[in-house]
């Protein structure tokens, strides 16, 4: 009776409904005073006469970004391994501060920062090295590791709207793929000259901190990660100093970029 209702269906025609066999439909819409019996025929011998073709699903679901790590790229993550990805970054900062730092570094032409062996082995991105017999820390690592590099590469609008060999998809791929290939086995990818992604003389508060507020290099003890976290990471601070918000630098906002 309720779905003859909807369709201003008399009683004893709605009593009919259910007894319409196969290919048999009562059909409503808008403006009918009242519905109309039709019958389809059955295409049953049609559609089993020719097989339809079947696609692999690994040829339509790709992986989110050229950052992606190995356990992406074999098989692309679900929605809920993206977000614990996401997770993980807000339970280990080092994740995100390196990858921001790493940007940095390519933008003004020094080496990649690297953490001290302490705090590397702290760090969950060293799980992307485990055996493929327990994938799931490695997923989650790669994940939060490709999430943090595209974010910091995002928020910096000189090079997000880049593309090309030296554009944005280009660099947050290399950074990922540099900051993987040391955390897991202590290689360096990085060559000693990388003029592609170099930014000008100067670099503006836009692309030292990024757009976005608040900026993860702005955070409160900052400073004091770097110089304890990082190896060799002392000019990183000369950028920090007059990029930061109401920093007192006599560049008026910005740095300069190295020689």
């Amino acid at each position: 009776m309720a779905v003859g209702a909807t369709m201003n269906a008399t009683p004893r025609q709605s009593r009919y409904l259910v007894t319409l066999p196969p290919g048999q439909a009562a059909v409503f819409s808008d403006g009918m005073d009242f519905p109309v019996l039709v019958q389809v025929r059955d295409g049953s011998e049609r559609e089993l006469a020719s097989t339809a073709a079947t696609a692999d699903a690994r040829t339509v679901v790709r992986t989110r970004s050229g950052s992606c790590g190995s356990e992406c790229q074999a098989r692309p993550c679900t929605l809920r391994e993206m977000r614990g990805g996401q997770r993980l970054l807000d339970d280990v900062p080092l994740i995100r501060l390196w990858a921001e730092l790493a940007v940095l570094a390519h933008l003004t032409g020094w080496p990649m920062p690297v953490p001290v062996p302490d705090a590397l082995a702290a760090c969950p991105v060293v799980a992307s090295a485990v055996s493929a017999a327990s994938p799931g820390p490695a997923r989650l690592a790669q994940c939060a590791l490709a999430h943090a590099v595209d974010a910091a590469v995002a928020v910096r609008p000189s090079i997000a709207g880049a593309n090309g060999p030296g554009g944005a998809g280009a660099l947050a791929a290399h950074v990922a793929e540099a900051i993987r290939c040391w955390a897991e086995h202590r290689e360096w990818r990085c060559s000693p000259d990388e003029p592609q992604w170099l930014l000008g003389a100067e670099l503006p508060e836009e692309v030292i901190m990024g757009v976005s507020r608040p900026a993860v290099l702005a955070a409160a003890g900052t400073p004091g990660a770097v110089r304890g976290m990082f190896i060799d990471c002392q000019w990183v601070l000369d950028y920090l100093g007059p990029a930061a918000p109401g920093g007192s630098g006599s560049g008026g906002g910005c740095a300069p970029v190295r020689d």
